[in-house]
């Protein structure tokens, strides 16, 4: 996950890219007085984009060890180094930067099209939306850098978007039963689709890998812990 900067928007309000928090700050400050928005976002046609946004701001709050050690059951979440990430996105809304609280009412494309078209000054997304933009946008003039370091301590940190996980609450009274549920739609045929075309064919227990066949041949990976 990283920040995008539209260059022409920063060049014609002559700010310069941010390195700090402070300096961050006062760019989104400066582009809501001029009726900008500060980060572009929308997620009301997938609303698991917002999750982009809790890795983006949990990871670059608490930083690698703590959010390790959150994942790993060996740190609450409302531990305040790892808290803070979510207190500090809140606070970001709250105050408009992230998507003017309309983000509910726009779609992924509309996210970059806002950006591009340079109502917006920036935009927190994957590495993936430059392919949107250098096909969709050409002439659309961008800069992308990681997120600045937003909490004392932690440094600059590039987020992994890595799909996601099944977490069972270490109270359950049969967590092998469960585990086993959790494995059944990535390694049993017919359970899992993609864009409701493709299907798992194989059955591969030993790595619990399912392939999916079709328009791509990747593999799934899950790994399941207790916490």
């Amino acid at each position: 996950m990283v920040v995008y900067y539209n260059t022409d928007v920063f060049e014609a309000n002559g700010w310069e890219k941010p390195e700090t928090l402070d300096e961050l700050i006062a760019v989104c400050s400066d582009a809501q007085a001029k009726g900008l928005i500060p980060f572009s976002f929308g997620n009301s046609d997938y609303q698991g984009a917002v999750d982009w946004l809790y890795s983006t701001f949990l990871s670059c709050y608490a930083g690698p060890d703590a959010m390790k050690e959150a994942l790993e059951g060996k740190r609450s979440w409302t531990d305040p180094e790892v808290r803070g990430g979510i207190d500090e996105m809140v606070d970001w809304w709250q105050k408009g930067y992230i998507g003017d609280k309309k983000s509910q009412a726009l779609t992924g494309d509309d996210m970059v099209s806002l950006f591009a078209s340079g109502k917006a000054a920036m935009m927190i997304d994957g590495t993936w939306a430059s392919n949107s933009l250098i096909t969709t946008y050409p002439d659309c003039n961008w800069d992308v850098e990681v997120m600045p370091e937003i909490h004392d301590g932690t440094g600059r940190i590039l987020p992994l978007a890595t799909g996601g996980c099944f977490a069972i609450n270490k109270s359950c009274k049969d967590p092998e039963k469960n585990i086993f549920c959790c494995h059944q739609p990535l390694t049993v045929g017919n359970h899992l689709t993609e864009n409701n075309q493709n299907i798992i064919t194989e059955k591969q227990h030993p790595t619990h890998t399912g392939r999916l066949k079709k328009k791509h041949n990747f593999s799934v990976h899950i790994r399941t812990h207790v916490y």
